[in-house]
């Protein structure tokens, strides 16, 4: 997310887009995406070989997340890019859903876009958000099976969730800084 962020900013600015447009965008429930990125972070750095409530609920924080997600992104439905936005995270919440509330992983992408300690992680049972995808995987084609491979400076396995919410948040950034956004979600710059 972070590499589409930056990649739809510089874009932006390339196409004579305006900082101050952005800043002056209006998100509504802003505060409720950062409290569900908060809560996704505690759940992707906590083990799961240790014991603790946030293993011991990790389904149940996990299905807060999309909740409380889901409220922000349905508070913004009008603005352009969040129903991108929000099928990217309907497909990424059914697959997870399917598989035990983890998102399943292919370790070969992995390998491949050279991320082997995460892969390491991911067959010792580290991973408390994430599964290896495996045959008995339910819409493995959902899951994280695509890769930002290295030489990037931050190689990612990704599923076409992803790529759907990395595209909705580009739609988001061009039309917030080109002063697009100024109606429903947002206000004029």
């Amino acid at each position: 997310m972070a590499l589409g962020l930056i990649l739809s900013l510089a874009v932006g600015m390339v196409r004579g887009g305006s900082l101050n447009r952005l800043v002056d965008f209006e998100f509504k429930a802003f505060w409720v995406v950062i409290a569900a990125f908060a809560l996704q972070f505690v759940l992707n750095t906590a083990d799961a070989t240790k014991a603790g409530p946030v293993v011991t609920y990790f389904a149940l924080i996990h299905v807060a997340v999309y909740a409380i997600l889901g409220y922000a992104l349905w508070a913004n439905r009008s603005t352009p890019g969040i129903p991108v936005v929000m099928a990217g995270a309907g497909l990424n919440f059914l697959v997870i859903a399917v598989n035990g509330m983890r998102m399943p992983v292919s370790v070969g992408v992995l390998q491949w876009a050279g991320m082997p300690d995460q892969a390491a992680a991911l067959e010792a049972g580290r991973a408390l958000t994430h599964a290896v995808l495996g045959p008995g995987t339910r819409l493995w084609f959902l899951a994280d099976v695509l890769a930002i491979p290295r030489p990037f400076f931050r190689p990612a396995a990704l599923s076409l969730g992803d790529i759907l919410m990395l595209v909705g948040v580009f739609i988001i950034v061009q039309g917030a800084m080109l002063g697009a956004g100024a109606k429903a979600g947002g206000k004029a710059a």
